[in-house]
C-alpha cells in the first residue's frame, strides 16, 4: 500500500508563515499529512512545477448561499482556489422564511413574463407558494425549509464543495415579520420578534448577522 494517496510534487508553496519554497504536499485519506520535504511513494503524484501551492482563500463576502441548491459543486468559487465562503451578507440569507421572499435571479425570465418592467420589477416581494410554484416548473425542486436549520439540511443532503460559515440577513428577518408591509418602522412587538428569530437563527448554527442597510428591505429600520 502506498504511503500517500497524493503527492503534489515541486510546487512553489506559500504557507502564509515562510518564504516561498520549492516543496511537495503529501495527501492521504483526504487530509493533508506531510508538507515540504515528502519522502515515500503515492498512488498518484502530480507535478506540480511552475505552480503555486497555498492554502484554501477565504471569501469574507459571498452571497453563494443563494445558488449552493442549484451549484453544490461550487465551481465559481473552487476553481479560483477559495475553500471557504461567509455567506448570508447584506442582509440577506435563505431564512427564515414567512409567507414572502424575495424571487431568485434564475428566475428572472419567468418573473419578466408575468410582471413586464421597464427598468425594476413592480414588486420586490412575492408569496412564497408562487415562487416555489415557478421553480418547480423551471427546475423540478422548490424550496423545502423556512429555517436556516432546515436549509443547513437541505443543502447538507446535496452536499457542497466548500466550507460555508453563515450569517443570518437583517433584511431577511425584516420580511419574515413585516411581511409587504415593511416600509416603516417596526414596533416594538415586531423587534422582539426579530430578536428571537435571530437568537433561534444563531442556535441553529449562524455565526452572526449582516445588515444592507442601503436596500429594500434594510434601508427602513430605525434602529
Amino acid at each position: 500500500m502506498s504511503e500517500y494517496d497524493v503527492i503534489v510534487a515541486n510546487a512553489k508553496i506559500v504557507d502564509g508563515l515562510n518564504k516561498a519554497y520549492t516543496g511537495s504536499v503529501g495527501v492521504r485519506g483526504g487530509v493533508i499529512a506531510a508538507v515540504g520535504e515528502v519522502g515515500g511513494d503515492a498512488a498518484r503524484v502530480i507535478d506540480a512545477s511552475g505552480l503555486l501551492a497555498v492554502p484554501g482563500f477565504v471569501d469574507p463576502h459571498s452571497h453563494a448561499d443563494g445558488s449552493f441548491p442549484w451549484y453544490p459543486d461550487c465551481e465559481s468559487a473552487v476553481m479560483q482556489g477559495c475553500t471557504t465562503v461567509v455567506a448570508g451578507q447584506c442582509g440577506g440569507s435563505p431564512a427564515p422564511l414567512g409567507e414572502f421572499m424575495t424571487p431568485p435571479r434564475g428566475l428572472t425570465d419567468e418573473l419578466f413574463e408575468r410582471y413586464p418592467y421597464v427598468y425594476h420589477r413592480p414588486k420586490s416581494l412575492l408569496p412564497v407558494e408562487e415562487v416555489n410554484g415557478m421553480r418547480e416548473e423551471k427546475y423540478g425542486w422548490g424550496i423545502d425549509w423556512t429555517t436556516m436549520a432546515e436549509y443547513f439540511a437541505h443543502i447538507g443532503r446535496k452536499g457542497i464543495a466548500v466550507n460555508y460559515a453563515p450569517l443570518v440577513g437583517h433584511g431577511t428577518i425584516r420580511y419574515k415579520v413585516m411581511g409587504e408591509d415593511y416600509k416603516r418602522h417596526s414596533t416594538q412587538e415586531e423587534l422582539e420578534e426579530m430578536r428571537e428569530l435571530i437568537h433561534a437563527a444563531m442556535g441553529e448554527g449562524c455565526l452572526g448577522l449582516s445588515t444592507g442597510l442601503d436596500y429594500d428591505p434594510d434601508v427602513f429600520a430605525d434602529v
